[in-house]
């Protein structure tokens, strides 16, 4: 998970990358949003605990009406994603040929976890509440 979480393709294929803190991000009408939740999401229910809960048989559980018990919540969700923020991609190096228009990109390196600025962060430090 580590490597998938760090690598600079999977940051922009997952929508993770430049992925910022809830207060900082904010659309046209300055309104707060919340961080991308797209990787948290696949993090959960693809790679880790899977979309519902399961009986030691592998069956899926089921509440008292029938339906599935999910593993998480839009809030568990939320959370998580609020955690993976901050991660930028390194400064391109200069023995890696660089082809317009990406020629400042680097799609190699592991992402780095960048702070950023006190009035407008990158990484959500305040804490997580799930």
């Amino acid at each position: 998970l580590k490597e998938v979480t760090y690598h600079p393709m999977m940051a922009i294929y997952l929508n993770h990358r430049e992925n910022r803190a809830h207060a900082s991000y904010q659309d046209d009408d300055y309104k707060n949003r919340s961080p991308h939740d797209l990787y948290t999401r696949s993090l959960i229910q693809l790679y880790t605990i899977g979309f519902y809960q399961l009986n030691p048989d592998g069956s899926a559980k089921a509440d008292a009406a029938g339906r599935m018990i999910p593993t998480s919540s839009a809030d568990d969700i939320l959370d998580l994603s609020r955690v993976v923020t901050g991660f930028k991609e390194q400064l391109r190096r200069t023995n890696i040929e660089a082809v317009a228009p990406y020629e400042n990109e680097n799609e190699v390196d592991p992402c780095n976890i960048q702070i950023g600025p006190v009035k407008k962060p990158y990484k959500d430090i305040l804490p997580k509440m799930g």
